[in-house]
């Protein structure tokens, strides 16, 4: 049995738009969400104008279809924000005595003004360096997850080892993908892809080489590295046996966990997300979370459970920094 522990983080209010990780529609709007989502505090306004505060307003949102979320189900049309905060919730009108010659309006025509969203299960920081590595999430053939891992490889003759995951467990037999797919397009180098369910990897030869993965290798606890009919490992490690393919693989640095943060911040703040609860803060995970938080990027809140082994104290586990592996 494992046990959390929570650490909270606050982001520092800023506000900045993203790439285009993700397209949508939406995205006229998504990112007024960021500046209405810290404060979960519009349950507290009804539809009717309360009184405005004397200060001049960086931003207003007006002509739009704003949900308030409160009891009452309340819409309204205008927003106004100052110092990272919203100040006031209602009509346009009465968002009139916040403008200033600086202050910033958003003509929303109708558009909608939600709440910022809050993701219960998440691992940032792991999930955006996944992306800036061989990232195989949404294909949807082998043929084409093996074109990707080809074409990455190519493109990163300085990486000793290639590096990815999102593979759908559901491309392959129930037994999982077999290292000797990946031989036929990386033979020179070793390659550990993460699956997308978070509880796989998929090595090929040169990696369960170097990882010493071999016939005779048993299980270890609560993992299993799937065989063939004759016992040989097929490529494929479940569970805790991942930790095994990840034995020989190069260290993450400070640096890198911190780009895969940032990654993961773009990809929320694009879906809304302005508060998570951090599933997994291992000591590199959470490293990633205050330099950020130093650094004035943290553009969200956030709880953090520090996985334990109530027997060992906090975990150290893998891919932790130092001693951080491939992911």
């Amino acid at each position: 049995m494992s046990s959390t522990r929570r650490r909270s983080f606050r982001g520092t209010g800023r506000c900045r738009r993203t790439r285009d990780v993700v397209s949508y529609p939406k995205k006229a709007f998504i990112g007024l969400l960021l500046l209405i989502g810290w404060l979960m505090t519009l349950a507290s306004y009804g539809s009717s104008d309360p009184a405005p505060t004397s200060r001049t307003a960086d931003l207003i949102l007006k002509n739009g279809t704003v949900f308030t979320m409160d009891a009452n189900r309340s819409q309204v049309t205008a927003v106004a924000v100052k110092d990272g905060k919203i100040v006031f919730v209602g009509s346009d009108a009465g968002a009139e005595p916040l403008r200033g010659s600086s202050t910033r309006v958003v003509d929303l025509q109708g558009q909608m003004v939600l709440p910022g969203l809050h993701d219960s299960h998440v691992h940032l920081t792991e999930g955006g360096l996944a992306t800036l590595q061989c990232s195989l999430t949404g294909l949807t053939t082998v043929p084409q997850v093996l074109d990707k891992v080809a074409s990455y490889a190519a493109e990163h003759p300085e990486l000793t080892w290639i590096v990815g995951g999102g593979w759908e467990a559901t491309l392959f037999p129930p037994v999982g993908p077999t290292h000797q797919l990946l031989d036929a397009v990386v033979p020179d180098r070793p390659v550990l892809l993460y699956g997308g369910d978070g509880h796989s990897a998929w090595l090929n030869a040169e990696a369960l080489h170097l990882s010493g993965i071999t016939k005779d290798t048993p299980d270890p606890p609560n993992g299993r590295i799937e065989r063939d009919a004759a016992g040989e490992p097929t490529g494929t490690l479940r569970e805790s046996a991942v930790d095994l393919g990840e034995a020989a693989a190069p260290r993450i640095s400070r640096q890198p966990y911190a780009d895969g943060l940032r990654a993961g911040l773009r990809l929320a703040a694009e879906q809304g997300i302005t508060s998570i609860f951090e599933a997994n803060a291992t000591p590199g995970v959470l490293q990633s979370y205050q330099d950020l938080d130093a650094s004035s990027e943290l553009t969200l809140r956030v709880v953090a459970a520090l996985a334990t082994k109530p027997l060992e104290g906090p975990r150290a586990g893998r891919r932790d920094d130092p001693g951080a592996r491939a992911r």
